[in-house]
C-alpha cells in the first residue's frame, strides 16, 4: 500500500481479516509511505486503516478493503514427468523455461500428445489452452492430464470443429504452439496472438506455405520450427498505468 500524506509523519498502517491484528510502521518521518502487506490468503476481504497521530492520540482513517479474490496465479499442478529430461529440448521448451516468459496463456493445435504437455507444465507456469478436432483423442487427453493432476489448473482441451476457425476470442495468447498447420490454420493462430510480443511457433508448416514473415529456427533432419513475433497494433502509444485512471488510481471501475 502506498500513500501520501501532507507534511513529514510516522508510518502507520493496520490490517487483518475480521480484525486490525497485523501492524506495520515506521518511524521515520516522511509524506511518501509505503506498507507491505504480508501473510495475505486467498480469497478473502481484508480491511486496513492508516494512522496519524495528534497531541498524543492515534487517530485512524475509515478501514479500506483490500480484496484477494482477483489473484490469477496458477495453483501448482503436480507433475510426475521424468526429472532426468530436465533440459529444454525445442525451442517452445526454451522458452517456458525463460523465466521471463513462464506466465501467461499458450495455445495449442495440431495433435498434442499428454507427455509433450505434462513437459511443458513442468517447465513453467502458463496456462494451456490445447484445441483438437479429434474427439477420441480429446477424452483420451483429458482423462490422463486429469489423473496427473493438471487438467483443469493448467490444461484445458477443447474439442472443435475447425482449428482454422477457432470459438475465441483474438489478441490473448503470449504463446501459440502450432504443430503442421496449413495457411488457414497459421492465419488464425496469429489472429489470437495478443499484440506486441505475442509469439507464433510453428512446426513444420505446410510445403509451399508463404511465411515470409516468421523466421527459421532450426532444419534438422525432420523437424522445422518457424517464429512469428506479433508486433504492436497501428496507431498505439505507451500507457504506464493500464487499469487507472490518469489520476494514477487503482480502479476506475
Amino acid at each position: 500500500m502506498r500513500w501520501t500524506t501532507a507534511k513529514p509523519e510516522a508510518t502507520h498502517l493496520q490490517y487483518g481479516y475480521g480484525q486490525f491484528d497485523q501492524i506495520v510502521q515506521h518511524a521515520e518521518l516522511r509524506t511518501e509511505h509505503e506498507a507491505v502487506l504480508t501473510g495475505l490468503q486467498r480469497p478473502h476481504e481484508y480491511q486496513y486503516r492508516i494512522g496519524q497521530q495528534h497531541s498524543g492520540t492515534m487517530h485512524f482513517t475509515k478501514p479500506f478493503l483490500c480484496d484477494t479474490f482477483f489473484h490469477y496465479t496458477p495453483i501448482a499442478a503436480f507433475c510426475d514427468t521424468d526429472p532426468g529430461r530436465a533440459e529444454p529440448e525445442s525451442p517452445v521448451e526454451r522458452i517456458l523455461a525463460d523465466r521471463r516468459s513462464r506466465t501467461g496463456m499458450c495455445l495449442v493445435t495440431g495433435h498434442a500428445d499428454a507427455d509433450t504437455l505434462l513437459r511443458y507444465c513442468r517447465l513453467g507456469q502458463m496456462r494451456f489452452v490445447v484445441v483438437d478436432t479429434d474427439a477420441e483423442r480429446v477424452i483420451q487427453l483429458r482423462e490422463t492430464l486429469r489423473a496427473k493432476g493438471v487438467y483443469g489448473h493448467q490444461v484445458s482441451v477443447h474439442h472443435v470443429r475447425d482449428t482454422a476457425a477457432l470459438p475465441f476470442v483474438a489478441n490473448w495468447a503470449d504463446l501459440a504452439v502450432a504443430v503442421a498447420p496449413d495457411s488457414m490454420v497459421t492465419r488464425e493462430v496469429k489472429r489470437m496472438l495478443r499484440p506486441d510480443g505475442g509469439t507464433a511457433l510453428l512446426l513444420n508448416p505446410e510445403p509451399g506455405m508463404p511465411i515470409d514473415d516468421a523466421e527459421l529456427l532450426g532444419d534438422g533432419d525432420s523437424d522445422r520450427w518457424y517464429r512469428h513475433v506479433r508486433g504492436a497494433l497501428p496507431g498505439v502509444g505507451d500507457w504506464s498505468h493500464l487499469y487507472g485512471t490518469p489520476d494514477n488510481s487503482v480502479f476506475c471501475g
